[in-house]
């Protein structure tokens, strides 16, 4: 077995063959890694693909690329992270990591743990397994240059499947499978949602440790389970929107960590005048747990509507608010179909369904 220790700071090539790793190794330069090469990591160790690195991992069906342990057990390296680096050449396909996520990278070599981390960098992800990992098996961190997922990508084995800041959910696939895990929940932890887009409708819920603003732009949430540690809460803010697009027998859900009225702060419209606000197929309960702070006003409630618009609200039920079900302030302009509430203050004038 060949060993490898040093930086790989010049153009190279590597595989197929199995090599041991005895420390963390910097990617400083272009590296390719061929089909059925196996990498098996010391006690933390680990690779780093640093800002003027490039690494491209293609492994086939039946020879994938592995990545692992000297030993069986969960965290016992480091991990793969992709740090600042914005190339394109920088692809995991037929990849498989496993056993990492010993601890944070150093300063200067920040995120973890994880099986593998990206960290404001650009990465093509497809079909790859992180399994048995002793945190995430993927931890985003900062905002990704351009991430995509494609393929039948696994995350399994793990802690809990992903680490992520609110900003990063929409990079997410939800044809991956994130389920498996001692903690079956996708973690965003930071940050607000300044790039819109679209929350697919993943197999795992979506837990806040965090209350985000969505700023600037459009966001979708698709049929979700959203859990919110206690005092949390999510708004919309000024010129931003966001479309609650659940089924009939997919709503999108927002509650709290425990179903204890006024557990979280709730959801919040605030200043938004956009006709793409809309709320359809949509259980909100467990909030109402206190006044949105200053330039976060409105509320306790469930739900607050503070001098916005909502184009469509149909299929709504509001349930176990630790007071109002629907908090309406400034004069929201709201086109009603169908509301449910379930708390003794709740908002009287809802339509029936």
């Amino acid at each position: 077995m060949a060993e490898l220790s040093d930086d790989l700071d010049e153009e190279t090539t590597i595989g197929p063959d199995c090599f041991r790793v005895t420390s963390t190794i910097d990617v400083e330069a272009q590296v390719v890694i061929e089909p059925g090469s196996t990498f098996v990591f010391e006690d933390g160790a680990g690779i780093q693909v640093r800002s003027d690195g490039r690494l491209r991992a293609e492994g086939t069906p039946g020879q994938e690329i592995i990545f692992s342990a000297e030993e069986p057990i969960p965290g016992y390296w480091r991990g793969i992270r992709y740090g600042g680096t914005n190339s394109t050449h920088n692809v995991l396909r037929n990849v498989i990591i496993e056993y990492a996520g010993s601890g944070h990278w150093r300063r200067g070599r920040r995120g973890g743990p994880a099986n593998l981390t990206v960290h404001g960098a650009r990465l093509e992800i497809e079909d790859i397994v992180l399994q048995h990992g002793g945190a995430a098996g993927l931890w985003l961190h900062g905002t990704p240059e351009a991430l995509t997922m494609s393929g039948n990508n696994v995350i399994t084995g793990n802690e809990y499947p992903v680490r992520t800041n609110a900003n990063s959910v929409a990079l997410l696939p939800g044809d991956t499978s994130y389920s498996g895990n001692d903690e079956d929940y996708i973690r965003i932890e930071s940050g607000d949602v300044s790039d819109g887009g679209t929350w697919d409708s993943f197999n795992v819920p979506l837990y806040f440790d965090t209350s985000p603003d969505v700023e600037d732009n459009h966001l979708t949430i698709m049929s979700n389970e959203l859990i919110f540690g206690q005092d949390r809460g999510l708004q919309v803010r000024g010129s931003a929107s966001m479309a609650l697009s659940g089924a009939a027998d997919a709503p999108v859900i927002f509650r709290g960590d425990e179903a204890i009225p006024g557990y979280w702060r709730g959801l919040r419209y605030g200043g938004t005048n956009s006709g793409q606000n809309s709320i359809e197929h949509v259980e909100i309960r467990d909030g109402g747990g206190g006044n949105w702070r200053r330039g976060r006003r409105g509320g306790p409630a469930n739900l607050t509507l503070h001098g916005s618009r909502v184009q469509t609200l149909h299929n709504l039920t509001v349930d176990n608010s630790a007071d109002d079900g629907i908090h309406l302030r400034g004069d929201p302009t709201v086109s009603w179909d169908c509301a449910t509430v379930h708390n003794a203050d709740g908002f009287n004038s809802t339509p029936p369904c």
